[in-house]
């Protein structure tokens, strides 16, 4: 794996309660090359399972210059994907800008099966099966593919200002819509751009465990 040519900040948002995913955390932070930046954020569940909640205090946070890549937990990120964006010519007129395709798993009992591979008892590096992935084309910036420049994120966090959005909620990960409230109020200040972004991988998934 190449190393990225540009210094970078990673803000993880997850449950504090949660174990296994802390210790994968521990892991993680105490392995990352020197040009990367590590904010662990834990949240009680009532917080994290209100998405936007952890992306305006991670927007909020950060202080990365060029852009702010709002993503969610089932996707991969593939050699120099991010020095491409840092290195992409975005036009004075855009605010948001997302890749048209993306490789997501053939079916779902593929992408069980590869998360269920990764659950061991200690934390490892693993590899995709990049035969395993097809493309799919996006329509529009949804919930996982969210990039915006990196002065406007920390401007405006993430639906900041809209109290529904930044109230905890009593049923975790019940409401997805907070990223189409986004996408909306970015094209308030500025036109949102498709474009050709090689290295983007999504694992399907059946079930996911908040315990």
């Amino acid at each position: 794996m190449a190393p990225a040519r540009h210094q970078f900040e990673v803000v993880v948002c997850w449950n504090g309660e949660d174990k296994a995913t802390g210790t994968v955390l521990n892991w993680y932070s105490n392995d990352l090359p020197k040009n990367h930046t590590f904010f662990n954020m834990p949240m009680p569940i009532t917080e994290l399972g209100r998405r936007c909640i952890g992306r305006d205090r991670g927007a909020m946070l950060g202080e990365a210059p060029d852009f702010t890549w709002f993503t969610d937990v089932d996707h991969c990120f593939y050699d120099g994907i991010f020095d491409n964006i840092v290195d992409y010519d975005w036009p004075d007129d855009v605010v948001m800008i997302f890749p048209e395709t993306l490789m997501i798993h053939k079916d779902h009992k593929t992408g069980d099966i590869a998360t269920k591979e990764v659950m061991q008892t200690e934390p490892k590096l693993c590899f995709l099966k990049i035969n395993e992935f097809v493309p799919k084309l996006y329509h529009r910036a949804i919930g996982g593919v969210q990039i915006v420049k990196g002065e406007f994120a920390h401007q405006y966090g993430y639906l900041h200002e809209h109290p529904r959005w930044q109230k905890p909620c009593e049923i975790p990960f019940a409401d997805f819509r907070d990223d189409v409230k986004y996408r909306n109020f970015c094209s308030s200040y500025g036109k949102i751009k498709r474009i050709t972004l090689p290295g983007v991988y999504r694992i399907r998934h059946t079930h996911t465990s908040y315990q």
